[in-house]
């Protein structure tokens, strides 16, 4: 039925061509970190492409700070606290209005959700480019079509924006800059405690955000202390563990597995300082979450750990990152995958294969 609907909405808004040289471009994109990082290749492309516009990076509050100092961004906007911010009567108009005080010319909406991209025909944006799964990118004015089932990388399907209004997009993957000041600000906190390289960063936690909870998505506690325990003698790697104060109860799990010294930074650093603590680790290891897609896309090496989640969907859109899964079958439609009951001893990957393959990528070899 809805389908349907969709199907008549999308004939009653026309589509047009876009302009060749917008000043004022908005991107949209309030939830969740992983997806925003994931955004930021897209971002990549339209500053090349339009260098002298003005880009506002509307985004949700729980996801800010992992967009801070972007040089890309000329202004943040603070889209609001929900998953989509316009999922509500209430939420549409509050939407609507920030979004016509931009004086946009054009927008780039990264998602799937249809009343998104309403709310940016409602804010009066002439160009509006985003996103079609199953006829729900009826209000744009260009349409990138998705299929729901089909398995390719988040951050690729992002770039379609781009493709569609004639951008080229070869080299382009997933950019977080790290601002200087940040960057020394670990610097000195490292050596006061006297953190010496190579150090390794871990995240066993996560799988929460303002969307869904997802717990199954973290490889289990002991797993993650036996990897540790390898990397600290094979490497004579510190082991630093971050996450975010929430994070407390998952990490003292590991840490009661350990017999190795290690350093917790858990609840004590923003985004972009663990993004820092990341790009100048020897390599920085979690599960499929945000702060693993914000680490790699620094640059650093970056292993993802996966499990009820397909790396062809969810793997850091990034050269210089590994995603670590044992093939399973899935059901489609991406976030439809958390309804199976998933059991990391009986369907996720070992921690034997996840040595070897960390063993392989640090060595330079293919994995």
């Amino acid at each position: 039925m809805m389908h349907r609907i969709y199907a008549l909405l999308g004939r009653l808004f026309p589509t047009k061509q876009p302009p060749t040289s917008p000043k004022r471009i908005l991107i949209l994109k309030p939830c969740c970190i992983g997806d925003v990082v994931m955004t930021t290749a897209l971002l990549v492309a339209i500053r090349r492409a339009y260098p002298q516009a003005h880009i506002t990076f509307a985004v949700g509050k729980w996801s800010m700070g992992a967009l801070e100092g972007q040089t890309a961004i000329d202004k943040l906007l603070d889209i609001g606290t929900g998953a989509n911010p316009a999922k509500s009567i209430g939420g549409m108009w509050r939407t609507v209005r920030l979004l016509r005080a931009q004086r946009g010319e054009m927008v780039f909406v990264p998602d799937r959700s249809p009343v998104l991209g309403l709310a940016t025909w409602l804010a009066g944006i002439p160009h509006r480019v985003g996103l079609d799964s199953a006829g729900r990118g009826f209000a744009y004015t260009v349409r990138a079509m998705v299929h729901p089932d089909e398995e390719i990388n988040e951050g690729e399907i992002y770039l379609r924006l781009a493709h569609m209004v004639g951008i080229i997009t070869d080299g382009i993957h997933t950019h977080i800059d790290i601002p200087e000041h940040i960057q020394q600000t670990i610097e000195k906190r490292l050596a006061e405690k006297n953190i010496t390289t190579p150090y390794i960063v871990i995240h066993p936690a996560g799988g929460a955000n303002p969307g869904m909870v997802m717990s199954s998505k973290r490889w289990l506690p002991q797993h993650f202390a036996t990897l540790a325990t390898w990397l600290h003698h094979t490497y004579g790697a510190v082991i630093i563990f971050i996450g975010a104060n929430d994070d407390q109860p998952i990490i003292q799990q590991v840490i009661q597995h350990l017999s190795i010294p290690y350093h917790d930074f858990t609840g004590e650093l923003t985004l972009m300082q663990i993004g820092a603590l990341g790009k100048a680790s020897l390599i920085y290891i979690g599960n499929d979450t945000g702060l693993t897609h914000l680490v790699a896309a620094t640059g650093a090496k970056t292993a993802m750990i996966l499990g009820p989640s397909s790396p062809k969907r969810y793997a850091p859109y990034h050269p210089n990152a590994i995603a670590l899964w044992k093939p399973v079958t899935l059901p489609s439609g991406g976030v439809e995958q958390q309804l199976i009951g998933w059991d990391w001893e009986r369907d996720g990957i070992g921690v034997e294969a996840v040595i070897s393959a960390i063993a392989s990528f640090l060595s330079g070899r293919t994995t």
